[in-house]
Order: C-alpha cells, then sequence, then structure tokens
C-alpha cells in the first residue's frame, strides 16, 4: 500500500503541474476538479484523502479554494514531493498508532454497551440462525434446476 501511495502521489502532483498555469505572481496555480484528474489517472477516489495529506505535510501543495460541484479547487504548487518522505509518513507512526488504540478502545466499549443494552443477545448467533432459516426458505421456493424443472 505505501509503495502505491507514493506512485500515486507522485503522478498525480505531476498532472496538477501539466494542467496548472503561472498566475502573475509566476506561481504555479491548479485550477480544477482534483477528483478528475484522479479518475483521468486512474487511481482509486479511496486514495485522495491521504495523497492530499501526503502533499500538504510536505508543503508541496496549498488549497487556497476547497472546490465543490459548483466550483473548482485552486491549489498552488509549491514542488514536488519527497517519494522517500512520503513512503516514511504513510508508515504507522507511535502517534498514530496511540490514536487509532484510542479510537479502538472507544469503539470496543460502545460495542460492548450496546451488546448490554440488547439484553445480553449473540448477534453472531441470531445472524447466523437468520442466515439458516433464509438458506432453507430459498430451498423450498427455488424450482429444482438440478432435474431440469423450471416453474
Amino acid at each position: 500500500m505505501t509503495r502505491a501511495l507514493t506512485i500515486h502521489t507522485l503522478e498525480f502532483y505531476r498532472e496538477l503541474e501539466n494542467r496548472a498555469e503561472r498566475n502573475e505572481h509566476d506561481i504555479l496555480v491548479f485550477t480544477g476538479y482534483p477528483t478528475k484528474v484522479m479518475n483521468y489517472l486512474g487511481i482509486s477516489k479511496t486514495y485522495y484523502s491521504r495523497i492530499r495529506d501526503a502533499l500538504l505535510s510536505q508543503g508541496c501543495i496549498v488549497i487556497h479554494q476547497r472546490g465543490t460541484v459548483h466550483q473548482p479547487s485552486i491549489i498552488v504548487l509549491r514542488g514536488e514531493p519527497d517519494a522517500e518522505k512520503i513512503f516514511a509518513g504513510d508508515l504507522t507512526t507511535a502517534e498514530r498508532a496511540a490514536t487509532m488504540m484510542e479510537r479502538f478502545d472507544k469503539r470496543l466499549a460502545a460495542l460492548e454497551a450496546w451488546r448490554i443494552e440488547s439484553n445480553g443477545t449473540n448477534v453472531l448467533m441470531a445472524l447466523v440462525n437468520i442466515e439458516s432459516r433464509l438458506s432453507r426458505l430459498e430451498r423450498l421456493v427455488k424450482p429444482d434446476e438440478s432435474n431440469g424443472n423450471q416453474e
């Protein structure tokens, strides 16, 4: 994933550069829709936030205007990102790991509270039970295709 992020980030920045224009102060400015650039490059939209964050954290871009459906983004391009920094930055740092653990603990506590509120219902067993009942109903309703009988 990290190698892919590095490659996509570099490709994305270079394409922004290709589409950018210099303003009256000789600053390279991209005006357009970053998601269209991603589509053009064939990069999944799931990468967008991570690519943007990598470029922002290295100071490669400054977002002057976040785009909407009706207005384009305006992004100042300040220099190509460093591949090694992207790669290193995508690795989980101790701070990110701590944040992830905190979020995990909160979600686990919420799930536990929900289980208690549901009077101890074993959700997994309930889902297995529903699935088996649905399978039986499907077998009863579905025509027997193995004998060539179709109704």
